[in-house]
């Protein structure tokens, strides 16, 4: 399955008040899920408010194979202006804390280690995907069903957070 996200981001300020909810504040109006993934954004007087956009495209979460207590999400992304993925965050009920990760291999052996952050340059996708940049879920809260979705929320350098669905999946198709 093929999915193709494209989310407006908007400032922090404007985002900060609805981290507690189903949507996104902006104002007096809470605007829904469905709304964030269209073209823009509009705020109740009607003016659009989409200072940047990314594309998130297949997100997608999966167990650890190798530990039951952890899972990752992975995606492609695309920035329309330069910026950089610095940490994602998944509701608690999902796990205890996340961490963005690299993993890198030679041979036979893999290391993975915590990442600063992500550059996005305008226009390149960047892949999130096994054997590479992933979200880490730690502390799982209880195994991921196949068919799920998970909301994740990833903060950019810039200081604007990209909010969207990862689908739960038994691994890659």
């Amino acid at each position: 399955m093929n999915k193709l996200s494209r989310i407006w981001i908007v400032p922090v300020a404007t985002l900060a008040l609805a981290s507690c909810g189903g949507g996104t504040s902006t104002g007096d109006e809470v605007i829904d899920e469905e709304t964030m993934t269209g073209d823009t954004v509009l705020l109740d007087d009607g003016v659009e408010d989409a200072t940047v956009s990314v594309t998130v495209e297949d997100a997608w979460a999966r167990n650890n194979p190798m530990d039951p207590t952890s899972g990752s999400i992975y995606m492609i992304l695309t920035s329309e202006t330069d910026d950089a993925v610095l940490y994602a965050d998944v509701d608690f009920s999902v796990a205890m804390s996340t961490e963005v990760h690299e993993t890198t291999g030679d041979g036979g052996s893999t290391t993975t280690q915590i990442v600063e952050s992500i550059p996005l340059a305008a226009g390149q996708l960047v892949a999130f995907e096994p054997g590479g940049y992933h979200i880490m879920l730690m502390g799982l809260v209880e195994p991921l069903v196949a068919g799920n979705v998970i909301s994740v929320t990833l903060t950019l350098e810039s200081g604007n957070l990209v909010t969207f669905d990862a689908e739960v999946r038994e691994d890659a198709e």
